[in-house]
């Protein structure tokens, strides 16, 4: 790309943003990294007005630790009240996820015994290779990548030899057609209250995100958490998939724009003609393209202006932040659901090519009947 057309992509991307956001949002977006410009915030706090709704946001979008961290700063600028409820969250928050990962730690350790190979992803271990810190993103269970001839074994070991109870009954050979057909499977433990998903697929086909388990396995990587060796996504796959797990929830929750923000920061030596390439043959190229520009709104450290130039070159990526920032991310709970038709449109227009989309397409035809045909074709 040319220095002209560099510009020029630039301008088209900065017209493209969503056109004003309230003060208490931009705020929101400021506190939303582990590492803040600090005049923005004192830009912000004067003009803030209802804190109710900053603070709503903020449980919402799971975002109190982080928030916490950043506004304890401002004691004469921020409501004791607000300060006070967040300091609290974000204890419960740190308290709840060291617990989880010491569990982490012994889920995977007695699995690992017994020949079961496990990748943790999200949770603590998006905490810790992300962020830096563990207390810092809101998390519930741990989710684990299991081979997939290994489901039963897991279930064996998670039940017999440390403690959980699957979520579903079966009888017979029911488990083996649940794993045939599905791509996650909940156990839970009640004192200390846990709960373990082990995964084998990552989404259902009617998605089109093309990155098979078998890749992630080949490519997987060993990092240390607490003097114990754990696999992990290697970096390039782990960005694919945060990125269209955002997207298929049209980053509904700003904590996921911060896990690609931070991911992506914290690993300076991502390749991206590598993360391209991957991409594409994933399927999900425009995904990591509205996940890098969302994770661009937070106004702090610069993402990397190789992976900028290539996300902002995409305008249809632009367009669907635009939508995501006006339409849904700040909507109040009783005024966030979308209806069908336009999750449908919104799914179809972040595939890399229209005809991705037609499994979702079809899939919503059948849920929705005649009146989804009609809106589909105009008749």
């Amino acid at each position: 790309m040319t220095e002209m057309e560099t510009l020029q992509s630039e301008v088209e991307w900065t017209e493209s943003l969503p056109s004003t956001l309230r003060v208490e949002a931009a705020l929101l977006f400021s506190t939303a990294q582990t590492t803040v410009k600090r005049q923005n915030i004192s830009d912000l706090l004067p003009n803030v007005d209802d804190w109710s709704w900053f603070e709503r946001q903020t449980l919402k979008h799971g975002l109190s630790a982080l928030v916490h961290r950043h506004l304890s700063n401002y004691n004469d600028e921020v409501p004791d009240s607000l300060l006070q409820n967040l300091e609290q969250q974000a204890r419960q928050v740190a308290f709840h996820n060291m617990r989880q990962t010491q569990e982490l730690l012994r889920v995977t350790k007695v699995l690992e015994a017994n020949d079961i190979p496990v990748i943790p992803f999200k949770g603590p271990a998006l905490a810790l290779w992300g962020y830096g810190d563990v207390s810092l993103r809101t998390f519930g269970d741990l989710d684990l990548l299991v081979p997939y001839e290994l489901i039963l074994d897991a279930r064996q070991c998670l039940e017999q030899d440390l403690g959980y109870a699957s979520h579903k009954t079966f009888v017979d050979g029911e488990a083996q057609t649940f794993v045939d057909t599905g791509m996650g499977w909940e156990f839970i433990r009640e004192r200390p209250r846990s709960v373990v998903e082990i995964h084998w697929s990552f989404f259902f086909d009617i998605y089109p995100f093309a990155l098979q388990p078998g890749e992630v396995w080949e490519r997987h990587v060993t990092r240390i958490v607490g003097g114990q060796p754990v696999r992990s996504f290697d970096t390039t796959d782990m960005l694919l998939y945060l990125s269209y797990h955002g997207l298929k929830h049209r980053f509904g929750a700003l904590k996921w724009v911060v896990d690609v923000r931070e991911w992506v920061l914290s690993h300076p030596e991502i390749t991206w003609s590598v993360v391209w390439k991957r991409a594409e043959e994933a399927r999900c190229l425009r995904a990591v393209h509205v996940a890098l520009l969302m994770a661009d709104l937070p106004q702090g450290k610069p993402l990397p202006d190789e992976a900028l130039r290539e996300a902002r070159s995409d305008d249809r990526a632009a367009k669907l932040v635009k939508q995501i920032v006006d339409g849904w991310l700040f909507a109040e709970p009783e005024n966030s659901q979308t209806e069908t038709f336009e999750d449908v449109w919104f799914h179809v227009r972040s595939c890399d090519r229209l005809v991705h989309g037609i499994p979702f397409v079809w899939h919503y035809m059948k849920l929705g009947g005649q009146s989804f045909v009609q809106r589909l074709t105009g008749n």
